[in-house]
């Protein structure tokens, strides 16, 4: 029994690609198509040899064998970057993505409220949030759709220090540190400091990099995703 690893960038494909191998009882990767080629190559190290890779992504090279037993039918690997920000994968299973879809049912049904569950998927389907509302649909008969809620790096949304502090309590900071549209600033970068994913930034190109920048904020960049950006001062 071969694993899948899926790797597609767009949400749909990638959804639709894990449930059917899911379906299929097959133990299933949920990769990341958007991580630095530091953190593909540390899935790929951690993915076992053999394993179908499904999207564009290093052929996984693990020392674990693929023949997996029959005890790891259905269970889905799920990343996370864990305490330490490292690339980790949590594993699920059918009887616990079933069981948390059930608990809540049983809560929402103890309020008066429908047992179906309809969802949307308008987060990455490789987080969790965006690959469960799928399963709590298909457990209790109900419909789902996939919408994919990012920001274009280029919409032309008109950003200004109005427009976040107007909307700053709604914001994905995640998705808005990895922007390379909003004005940035050193200003920016101070005001919402506590606000900001330091993860997300450090890849972003579109901070006004400097020395004097990395030194300001060195307690509070991802070093590793920091090496891998190309619009730091090198020279």
């Amino acid at each position: 029994m071969s694993a899948v690893a899926v790797f597609h960038a767009d949400h749909a494909a990638h959804l639709q690609e894990a449930l059917q191998a899911h379906d299929a009882g097959l133990p299933v990767f949920l990769g990341n198509p958007r991580w630095s080629a530091h953190d593909l190559a540390e899935a790929a190290r951690q993915i076992p040899r053999g394993t179908i890779v499904k999207g564009t992504a290093p052929e996984p090279r693990g020392l674990g064998t693929c023949d997996w037993p029959k005890h790891w039918r259905g269970r889905v690997m799920i990343p996370t970057g864990g305490t330490g920000g490292r690339v980790k994968f949590v594993i699920h299973s059918s009887e616990t993505l079933r069981a948390a879809t059930l608990g809540l049912r049983d809560a929402l049904v103890a309020r008066g409220l429908s047992p179906i569950l309809h969802g949307v998927t308008c987060t990455p389907p490789w987080h969790v949030s965006g690959f469960l509302p799928a399963i709590r649909a298909r457990v209790t008969g109900g419909s789902h759709v996939v919408i994919d809620g990012r920001f274009d790096a280029n919409a032309a949304l008109p950003w200004d220090q109005a427009l976040l502090e107007q909307w700053q309590d709604r914001w994905d900071w995640q998705a808005l540190s990895g922007n390379t549209a909003p004005w940035w600033s050193e200003a920016l970068l101070e005001r919402y400091a506590e606000r900001w994913d330091w993860e997300a930034l450090s890849e972003n190109p579109a901070l006004p990099w400097s020395p004097a920048l990395v030194a300001r904020w060195a307690g509070h960049w991802d070093w590793d995703k920091l090496s891998w950006n190309p619009a730091l001062p090198w020279a």
